[in-house]
């Protein structure tokens, strides 16, 4: 249970924040605004600064921890494992083998290309399209997070996490994602007739006058994340889908934050009955 021994920050914990502050780079803090509290130790939904306070993590470790902290089977896991290999390079191993199997066993798509976290997958992904298409442009969606590494970045669309780094990679075009709370084409669903896939479609892909003739895939959040945490219609994915194999290019969906349970099913995919080319996930993999 939340349990408040002193006003945060305390001194513990302003002690360690002082030293952090001191000797990490400004550049290099993703948490930039002042911070509520320093983590300790965790268990579940709770974290424990070093004063002796008690707070719930409403962000799941930023959508990792589907588990919770330090749950007892994945520490046990963990232990196990470090006393017999903690690094394999890229040769095979037992443990590699299993998780290949396990992940075609509960998605569509039989092949995995490991990396060490989400946005370095989102880079696998997109050298994957440049060298299968042979073409090097990308669609992604306004208010899409993919990641802060030089081509995640220039998917993601949000103009502060881009301040200083310009010009990021060259061939992104960015639509209107299908938020129909606050569309931008001041239409209501469903009368709108879907116009931000009608946009996309025939403004975009098959317009001979928008600049894009190399479109080498799109890439999508199934829900909309740090864009909002928006769930589009029921149409948008499938309709998604039809665009892409009528025009031959690669559908990308990035289930970095929604993967592995965090919509109800495995993947937020299954709820739209279609299946992405590629499938890009992370976090909570982990746990």
């Amino acid at each position: 249970m939340i349990n408040m021994k002193v006003e945060p920050l305390g001194k513990k914990s302003e002690a360690i924040l002082d030293v952090v502050k001191k000797f990490e780079s400004p550049s290099t803090i993703s948490m930039h605004l002042p911070l509520p509290c320093v983590w300790k130790e965790g268990e579940g939904c709770y974290v424990k600064d070093p004063d002796g306070n008690t707070y719930l993590d409403f962000s799941s470790g930023i959508a990792v921890l589907n588990l919770g902290h330090c749950h007892p089977n994945v520490v046990k896991a963990i232990c196990d494992q470090s006393k017999k290999l903690i690094h394999a390079t890229e040769f095979p191993h037992p443990k590699k083998a299993e998780l290949l199997k396990k992940l075609s066993e509960i998605t569509p798509l039989k092949r995995t290309v490991f990396s060490n976290c989400g946005t370095e997958a989102i880079e696998t992904a997109l050298k994957v399209c440049k060298y299968a298409s042979k073409k090097h442009q990308f669609i992604a969606f306004q208010g899409a997070f993919h990641g802060r590494t030089h081509g995640s970045m220039a998917l993601t669309s949000r103009n502060k996490y881009r301040i200083g780094f310009e010009p990021v990679m060259p061939g992104v075009h960015h639509v209107p994602y299908p938020y129909c709370y606050r569309c931008p084409f001041n239409e209501k669903y469903p009368d709108c007739s879907l116009k931000c896939v009608n946009f996309l479609e025939k403004s975009v892909i098959k317009n001979p006058q928008s600049g894009l003739s190399e479109i080498s895939a799109v890439f999508v959040e199934p829900f909309l994340g740090e864009g909002g945490y928006v769930i589009p219609p029921d149409e948008f994915l499938p309709e998604l889908r039809r665009i892409c194999d009528e025009n031959n290019i690669i559908l990308v969906m990035d289930e970095i934050q929604t993967g592995f349970g965090r919509s109800g099913k495995m993947f937020a995919y299954e709820h739209y009955n279609v299946v992405p080319d590629i499938l890009v996930v992370g976090k909570a993999m982990a746990g």
